[in-house]
């Protein structure tokens, strides 16, 4: 791998704790005080796909008769209030690493599946927005994830080979992997698989780890 000139982050359960912390939890009060039984397999494993994919899967599995938009605006609420009360938390490792990529001037770049305001109001809450050169969302492309549609518009006419991706889940990975840059995979709760991990460049277990793998690729002391 060539010198990295851009660093793209996913943002739930990569950088922030908000994968298990705050839709999990939300996602399964919802579900309940609808009356259906929350399935935290199915849910984990929609994980990092883009909206539309997760509605269609969510009303496939619990039938047309779920209240698909109404679950939404619960869910939203519930967010809404962690994200106001300043519940959420950062993933360990996340803002030694965004410290180290800004002391040493390395562009960075969030590409989330979560609806860009939201997203916006997740950093700015955890005072981290500011570190990243572009958020973009999945609102923004064609195809969410698994598709790499919004990687390939994070990284635009930069060398995929000068590109690192850190991803979580299962979705995110097989994103990042079809644009062609480097994945390095952190998993956490949303699924991922062993193909996953035998495709990424590097896993590790939390983004700290990270420091040291990106030091010895730009030659940092």
């Amino acid at each position: 791998m060539e010198k990295i000139e851009l660093i793209v982050f996913d943002m739930d359960g990569l950088l922030i704790d908000s994968e298990r912390g705050m839709w999990l939890v939300n996602e399964k009060r919802s579900i309940e005080e609808l009356g259906y039984i929350f399935d935290y397999d199915l849910i984990t494993s929609l994980m990092g796909s883009s909206m539309d994919e997760y509605k269609r899967l969510i009303v496939e599995y619990y039938g047309k008769e779920f209240p698909i938009d109404t679950y939404y605006e619960m869910i939203f609420k519930y967010n809404k209030e962690m994200i106001n009360n300043n519940q959420l938390k950062l993933m360990k490792g996340s803002l030694e690493l965004l410290d180290f990529l800004k002391t040493n001037n390395i562009n960075m770049k969030i590409a989330t599946s979560t609806p860009k305001d939201t997203a916006i109001k997740m950093l700015n809450s955890l005072n981290i927005y500011n570190y990243f050169d572009e958020v973009i969302s999945g609102e923004e492309v064609e195809k969410g994830k698994p598709y790499p549609d919004i990687y390939n518009k994070a990284i635009g006419n930069i060398n995929k080979d000068n590109v690192l991706i850190f991803e979580d889940g299962h979705n995110g990975a097989r994103a990042a992997i079809a644009s062609k840059a480097h994945l390095i995979l952190v998993p956490d709760i949303a699924k991922v698989t062993e193909e996953d991990k035998k495709e990424a460049y590097k896993v590790i277990n939390s983004l700290d780890e990270a420091i040291n793998i990106i030091k010895q690729i730009n030659n940092i002391k």
